[in-house]
């Protein structure tokens, strides 16, 4: 997707532990100034102070885990949205570049967001928007650059902020609560502008935070198959650093392919020089040859290659951006055969490399990650298609491929897809391929891709790119109609903006065009989640939501649950684009294998029909092999999540699981997630005179005692319960 590459930076995410060693050099902290103590003797004098507003109650002075703070307590129990709170102050701020605060939310999946508000003069505010990471139900730290806040109406500067406001966007119908303690602004002596550049955050496997290979997952067919070559040729390595106790091992021995760090997006200025350094080694005697590189996703302000010692050495190259972006990233990489070991990276204005130090963003200290870490799936079995392939969508808005149900799962592939990597994916588990069509493609060419994934079992969706003129829409779609892979056309991704834009135009001037031309099958346009507003000119409603890591993973249920309610009054399927990918652009991190199943489990109890995720091949081991395991589940549950049979009443005690009542063939079932990085034990009240439930896909039972199963659900964990045998 390409906003998933363009899209503006809307948040600033959390570090994860970082560098412990004495002898470096954390960023400097220089200036602060108190906006609020968050130390209060009497809710009376709290209530002075933050005036609370919508679903918000009054603040409480607290103590939470040894943490002095004020409770912010949202009513949520209906939806109303948001809860805020003010204080009025007289503050001059523009001396400063980061908000500082620490908060902790008991019940985080309750939230969507978390924004702060400056009011400035009379007329305007400064705002950041989802800047918090909800991704733990402990004690976090929050650090936010000032340049991240954004004018709203016409704020007077800066230097004349008279309001603060706090407010805790809803995510669920829960009551809940946010504590904050120390809120300040800090002016920090920002020298580095990379995060995480001595490899010291590792929060999934050997994946560096904030670093990956350049792209959303890997595409190269010979790593596709052989991903354990890969991980073991680029990763973190624990026994060798210059600095700290770890550093960044690529190795380029006997292939040709690329094998470069990337470091994800940082803001550089106009026609100022800057210095890009690191300290390197290699183990090669006689020198290896290594390439620094700094770029935008339009222009190179650097390319140039040193020659690497095997010993410990600073190399350090200069560039002047052409023009100023907040889009430029810094690479090293490999570029003749050996292994490289890097450290200490630095990117910072000047003619001259200081003493290294780390990022602003590396003073935050959090936990690591929920993971399953869970036995490994085996391949699945590829059987050739055979089937008619014809698709239809009944009156209950029920996907049908030859009359039977059927969930697409898949991953999105940007560009034609090799026969190693369709081979692949089949033994991965997915049912359809979904990849771009571009020029130079032809019919020819498409319809041997269709073919070869016909051959691996697996259905397509053929997504049409947006530069294709209709001159080739109309020679593919004439060319392809009649396939007997072919399940749908994604005609257009993400036209944004207004109904009459002019991307939006497009995008319904191509399904016109699709249909007329071809009305055997559907197709569809995918929307950003955020525009989804009502029904749109495509027989399927679809959308894209990556919230990690951004977002709780527990997010998805309020997008899917809305998608899901907007195509049942049109009488469509509601299909979705999950997250598979990170260590890129501005997404410091993969999803772990919990959140992707929390994530995926969220989107099927809430109403989606199609699991897409976004894109190509995860660099996580657990990850891929966490969504092998979906692959088979949503296989086994596709008929009982189809089935007209009438839905037995569920409900539970716990606001954290969400869960859907189905029954097939006689049978009842519940499937149900956890959505919090915690665990709970739920009850689960069904009406029913079943005595035990299986649950599927973890070997067990459990006891249904007075119409009620209990059980430990833990972090992002699904169960789904089959009543009786």
């Amino acid at each position: 997707m390409r906003h998933f590459i363009l899209r503006t930076v809307i948040a600033f995410v959390f570090a994860l532990p970082m560098i412990t060693t004495a002898s470096l050099v954390k960023a400097q902290i220089v200036g602060e100034l108190s906006i609020d103590t968050m130390l209060y003797d009497s809710p009376d004098k709290a209530a002075t102070r933050w005036t609370p507003a919508l679903a918000a109650l009054t603040p409480k002075p607290e103590t939470v885990d040894g943490v002095e703070c004020l409770t912010l307590p949202c009513n949520f129990r209906t939806w109303t949205q948001r809860a805020s709170w003010d204080k009025a102050v007289n503050l001059d701020l523009s001396q400063y570049n980061y908000l500082y605060f620490r908060f902790k939310c008991p019940n985080i999946s309750a939230i969507d967001k978390i924004s702060i508000y400056f009011k400035s003069g009379d007329k305007g505010w400064y705002v950041c928007h989802a800047a918090v990471p909800l991704l733990t139900d402990q004690w976090q730290t929050v650090l936010i650059p000032q340049a991240m806040f954004r004018a709203e109406g016409k704020p007077s500067g800066w230097t004349d902020i008279n309001k603060v406001l706090i407010s805790v966007w809803q995510n669920k119908t829960v009551a809940t609560s946010v504590s904050i303690a120390d809120l300040r602004m800090q002016q920090i002596n920002v020298v580095n502008l990379v995060n995480n550049s001595g490899f010291e955050a590792c929060s999934t496997e050997r994946l560096p935070d904030y670093w990956g290979p350049g792209h959303w997952g890997l595409q190269q067919d010979h790593w596709i198959s052989d991903m354990d070559t890969w991980r073991a040729a680029w990763g973190i390595d624990n026994s060798v650093s210059y600095q700290g106790a770890r550093s960044l091992r690529l190795a380029k021995l006997t292939d040709t392919a690329k094998r470069a760090a990337v470091s994800t997006f940082f803001r550089v200025l106009q026609k100022q020089p800057y210095i890009f350094s690191a300290w390197l080694k290699s183990d090669q005697p006689n020198g290896q040859k290594v390439t620094f590189k700094t770029y935008t996703l339009k222009n190179t302000w650097l390319n140039k290659t040193v020659t690497v010692t095997n010993t410990w050495k600073r190399y350090e190259v200069s560039f002047t951006p052409r023009k100023t972006s907040s889009q430029t990233r810094c690479q090293i990489g490999p570029a003749s055969h050996g292994v490289l070991w890097v450290d200490n990276v630095q990117v910072e204005k000047g003619t001259v490399a200081t003493a290294y130090q780390t990022a602003p963003k590396d003073l935050i200290i959090t936990g690591h990650a929920v993971q399953n870490n869970e036995p490994a799936v085996a391949d699945y079995a590829i059987t050739p298609d055979t089937s008619k392939g014809v698709v239809s969508i009944d009156a209950n808005r029920r996907f049908l491929v030859d009359g039977k149900p059927f969930i697409p799962t898949t991953v999105g592939w940007e560009g034609t897809p090799s026969p190693s990597v369709i081979n692949d994916l089949a033994r991965s588990g997915f049912n359809t391929l979904c990849f771009t069509a571009n020029p130079p493609q032809t019919v020819a060419s498409l319809h041997a891709t269709m073919d070869d994934a016909r051959a691996n079992g697996l259905k397509v969706i053929l997504w049409i790119g947006k530069k294709v003129t209709d001159a080739q829409v109309t020679q593919w779609v004439n060319g392809l109609k009649n396939h007997p892979a072919l399940i749908a056309w994604y005609v257009y991704d993400e036209p944004g903006g207004l109904p009459t834009s002019p991307s939006w135009e497009k995008a319904n001037a191509r399904y016109k065009l699709v249909k007329s031309l071809d009305a055997s099958h559907p197709a569809y346009t995918n929307i950003l989640f955020r525009e989804l507003k009502g029904d749109y000119l495509s027989d399927i409603l679809c959308i894209d939501y990556y919230p990690l890591t951004f977002w709780s993973p527990s997010t998805v249920s309020t997008y899917a649950r809305k998608l899901d309610n907007i195509a049942a009054k049109a009488g469509k399927p509601s299909w979705i684009w999950l997250q598979n990918s990170g260590n890129a652009y501005f997404i410091f991190r993969e999803p772990t294998d919990a959140e992707v199943q929390c994530m995926t489990y969220l989107a099927l109890i809430h109403g989606s029909k199609a699991i897409k995720y976004f894109a190509h091949k995860s660099l996580g081991k657990g990850l891929w092999n966490e969504m092998r395991k979906l692959t088979g589940e949503i296989r086994k549950l596709t008929p009982i999540l189809y089935s007209l049979e009438p839905q037995p009443n569920v409900n539970t005690n716990s606001p954290s699981i969400n869960l859907v009542g189905k029954t097939y063939n006689g049978k009842k079932y519940i499937i149900a997630v956890n959505d919090p990085p915690s665990s709970v034990n739920a009850t689960i009240k069904i009406s029913s005179s079943g005595k035990f439930a299986t649950v599927l896909f973890e070997s067990r039972t459990v006891n249904i005692k007075g119409n009620q199963i209990k059980d430990t659900f833990k972090p992002y964990q699904r169960h789904v319960y089959k009543i009786g045998n």
